[in-house]
This record gives C-alpha cells, sequence and structure tokens, in this order.
C-alpha cells in the first residue's frame, strides 16, 4: 500500500517539474508553426524543441496516467470535483497545450495540402523539410488525445 503511494507521490512531482518544460517547449513550437502559417514559405522547426517536447511529455503523460481512473481518460467536470489538488492546473495545461498545437498544427496542414507536391526549384528540394518533424509531432497529440475524455474524436 506504502509503495503505491510513493510511487504517486513521484509521478505527481515529475509532473510539477517537468510541466513547466513542456509549456515552454509547447510555446516555442506553437510559435513556430504559427509563423509557418503565415508566412509565404514554411519555417523550420527546432528538431531539439519537438524532441525535447516529446521527452519532457513522457513523464507527464505517466502522471496522468495515474490520475485516471480504472484506465478511463480524465474528465474535467470530474477533474474539477476531485481530489487531484496542485496537480490539476498541470493536467489542465496539458490540454490546453493539446488543443493549441492540435489547432496550428491542422492549420500548416492545409497549408500544405495547398502547396502539396510543390518543389523549391533553386535547390531542387521539398518545401517543407520539417514534414519528419510535423509526424513527430502529430504522433505526440495523438498519445496526449488519449489521455482526455473527447480529445480523441477531436484528433
Amino acid at each position: 500500500m506504502m509503495k503505491g503511494y510513493v510511487h504517486d507521490v513521484k509521478c505527481m512531482l515529475r509532473l510539477q517539474v517537468c510541466f513547466p518544460f513542456v509549456r515552454e517547449l509547447a510555446t516555442r513550437l506553437s510559435c513556430a508553426l504559427e509563423l509557418s502559417v503565415q508566412s509565404a514559405e514554411f519555417i523550420q522547426l527546432s528538431d531539439s524543441d519537438a524532441r525535447d517536447f516529446i521527452k519532457f511529455m513522457h513523464p507527464v503523460k505517466c502522471a496522468i496516467r495515474r490520475q485516471q481512473t480504472f484506465g478511463s481518460p480524465v474528465s474535467f467536470p470530474s477533474l474539477m470535483q476531485s481530489e487531484a489538488g496542485n496537480e490539476r492546473i498541470e493536467i489542465e495545461g496539458v490540454h490546453r497545450v493539446f488543443c493549441d498545437l492540435q489547432e496550428k498544427m491542422e492549420l500548416c496542414l492545409k497549408k500544405l495540402e495547398s502547396q502539396l507536391g510543390l518543389i523549391n526549384k533553386e535547390r531542387g528540394e521539398p518545401i517543407v523539410s520539417c514534414w519528419p518533424l510535423y509526424l513527430l509531432i502529430l504522433k505526440e497529440l495523438e498519445s496526449i488525445s488519449k489521455l482526455y475524455k473527447g480529445l480523441e474524436e477531436m484528433f
């Protein structure tokens, strides 16, 4: 019994320590994605920001999973009434991060769809060199969507 409690405390501490990094990295990625949508060319995403975001999300997702009741996704009305204490702020923050990045990714993909097949004639390379990073971010968003009730349908 005590061992499970200690593990829960460790998970919540990791959530509180890692979430500020997740929020900062998500903000950088969001800004880069927004710039890509607004500019004539796609802005190169930071490879390290995308990979660090995924790395820091791992302990955050583990902590959120510990809050789930019998494996069911987190639901905000029940979260607001639960005993989720201080970590509730971080859990809600991850939800906001998901919604923001999902919206920006959708806009980038629509722009990409409109330019599909275009090649930079000067260099002979694809215009969207950050495509692999888009896929990494989408994969991470898909895993986050499974943590919250209703997000999987949005994704």
